[in-house]
């Protein structure tokens, strides 16, 4: 790889300090560096650089798929479960990087379609309430069987990668993202038997909002990776598959996943 891009979330890294270095190593070691600017990305770059958190990366990773490029993250943020290199130890990283050390992770990734409208998501996708304070029927069904409904403030729908996200957060199991599987999260659920469940990567997920209490209209909305939200109401439905696309991210260091976690958990 001898041209990279630079995608810095401006809150962590506001005098652009940080992104400023990178590029200066990298000239140092003979590769060019292009810091983006309101999304203006240079064609011909062979890899993004993303200098933020894990959001920051969910975002850029987007606009890498549709380059074909692979992405790097650089944790600027707390956990950074998906970002590879820490602060610290920048240099190294980017030495590895010019020097062709590292591998290439293919993250899978899921795909919802609802109201007519397709998106993709590496993290996950969530049915939540954008209007009052009141719980959510979600009918749930695997493979268009009845799987259960649950009563909850919404709903997760994550990949392996996603596990150690808003799913973590809300009470979901942590999955190694080298795993091809679905996993269902239920956000506070009102009934204490509804667990996690994870499914199969060929299964097919519906999930149908169901009427308020009294019978009125609920408002939702499906929000693919913090990126793109689509509104629902009560009686629309979303399915959501594993998708075809991949999200590549680079590996520097031969680093089990649990190792990592043990780290981050520490």
């Amino acid at each position: 790889m001898e041209r990279f891009v630079m995608v810095v979330n401006r809150e962590k890294d506001p005098e652009l300090m940080v992104a400023k270095h990178i590029s200066e190593q990298l000239h140092k070691l003979g590769k060019s560096c292009v810091i983006a600017e309101h999304h203006e990305l240079p064609a011909d770059a062979e890899c993004m650089i993303v200098l933020g958190g894990d959001g920051t990366l969910l975002s850029a990773a987007r606009l890498a798929r549709e380059m074909g490029i692979p992405i790097l993250g650089v944790n600027l943020g707390t956990l950074g479960f998906l970002a590879e290199v820490e602060q610290s130890g920048i240099d190294d990283a980017m030495r590895r990087l010019a020097e062709g050390k590292f591998m290439i992770e293919e993250r899978m990734m899921i795909r919802g379609t609802v109201k007519g409208r397709q998106a993709g998501a590496v993290n996950d996708i969530v049915i939540t309430r954008c209007g009052s304070l009141q719980v959510i029927p979600l009918k749930v069904q695997v493979n268009d069987m009845d799987l259960t409904t649950y009563q909850s403030d919404g709903i997760i729908v994550s990949t392996p990668t996603g596990s150690t996200g808003y799913s973590l957060s809300a009470g979901g199991p942590i999955v190694s993202p080298s795993a091809r599987s679905i996993l269902l999260t239920p956000i506070s659920p009102h009934n204490l038997s509804h667990r996690s469940i994870v499914l199969s990567p060929e299964d097919k997920i519906r999930v149908e909002i169901g009427k308020a209490r009294g019978g009125g209209t609920l408002s939702v909305e499906a929000d693919f990776d913090g990126n793109i939200r689509v509104p629902m109401e009560t009686g629309e439905f979303i399915e959501i598959t594993s998708s075809e696309e991949v999200t590549r991210i680079i590996r520097l260091k031969q680093v089990s996943f649990l190792e990592s976690l043990r780290r981050k958990l520490a």
